[in-house]
This record gives structure tokens, sequence and C-alpha cells, in this order.
């Protein structure tokens, strides 16, 4: 059972201006809530375009790096090139199993691999191919070759490098063994 209580002016101006406060405090605590909310909203929002940002200058940066690693060796053409085995000449390829020669841009290793195959390398080198110091020549201990200029360091069955800047390979060109003679030829193998 409800009973009903008669309020004077002043305990209903009161009892109003309560119930005011209230509300007002209740709206400003919405407020400030839906203000919250909204920051978080906002500060996700910018987080995600600050780092999408910073990824798109990490890759226009890459995009204009002036690495010149990745420029071709120049090709010189030039006509087939004859070793035959059982000439002095060869001596060095049949004993250390290499031997250099003219053509080509700076010169040609020829190789002798383990099956008895010959392969024939630019001695230009892949890295900075247009700098005047980048030939390759083959390291002393005869396993692998080598330039002295940029230090990278080239595998003999495939000619890919195994360290220094370079990332390329050298240069193959074909060769064909017949009887005694080697014939190389300026078509550049893949």
């Amino acid at each position: 059972m409800y009973r009903k209580v008669s309020l004077s002016r002043a305990e209903k101006g009161q009892t109003h201006q309560l119930l005011s406060s209230f509300v007002f405090a209740r709206t400003k605590i919405k407020f400030t809530l839906l203000k919250q909310r909204n920051m978080s909203a906002s500060h996700r929002r910018s987080r995600f375009i600050s780092i999408f940002s910073i990824l798109l200058l990490l890759m226009v940066g890459s995009c204009n790096d002036t690495d010149i690693s990745g420029e071709p060796i120049p090709f010189a053409s030039f006509p087939d090139i004859e070793i035959n085995l059982s000439f002095q000449e060869a001596l060095q390829l049949r004993n250390l199993g290499y031997m250099t020669i003219r053509g080509g841009v700076r010169g040609i290793i020829v190789h002798r691999a383990a099956n008895g195959e010959y392969i024939a390398f630019e001695r230009n080198c892949s890295y900075e191919p247009n700098n005047s110091c980048a030939l390759v020549e083959v390291d002393q201990s005869g396993f692998f070759m080598i330039d002295k200029c940029c230090e990278s360091t080239f595998d003999f069955p495939n000619g890919f490098p195994n360290s220094g800047p370079a990332t390329f390979p050298l240069r193959r060109y074909r060769t064909i063994l017949s009887g005694d003679l080697i014939i190389i030829q300026d078509e550049p193998l893949p």
C-alpha cells in the first residue's frame, strides 16, 4: 500500500534539483563513455594509418633502391673458340682442372667438371658488372672462383654466388666436346 505524501514547495524544488542533477550526471557519464568509445575507434584508426604509412614508406623506399647489382653482365659476341686438349696450351686445363682464355667481356674461365664435362664461365662479375675491377678469377685452392674487388665467391659447378654481395650467377657459355676439341660458343646458357 502506498501512501500519498504531500511535499512542500521547497521539498519539491530540492527533489527536482536532485533529479535534474542525477539526469545531468547520467547524461555526462553517457557522453564520457561515448567519447571514450569514439576515441578508441579514432585511436585504432590513427594507429592503422600510422602502420600503413610506415609499410608504404618501406615499400616505396625499397623500390627506389640504387643497388646496381641487378645490372646485367654486358654481352660481347665472339667467334667460336676451340681448345685442343692434346696441345700444350691445354696443359693447365688437364692438370689443374681450369684455365682462363680470351673471349667474352673480360675473359672466360674453362673448368673441367668431375664427370668430364667442360663448363665455360664469363670472368665479368655479376655484382656491379660495369665496375672496372669486376673480374672473377679462380681461387688459389682451385675449388671456387672469386672477385677480389667485391669479395664475392662463386661455385664451380653452376657459377652461383656463395658469399659476398653478388646475388646472380656468372654467365655460362655453351660448350661442346668433340673428341679432343672443346668448342666454346657465345650463346649464354640459362
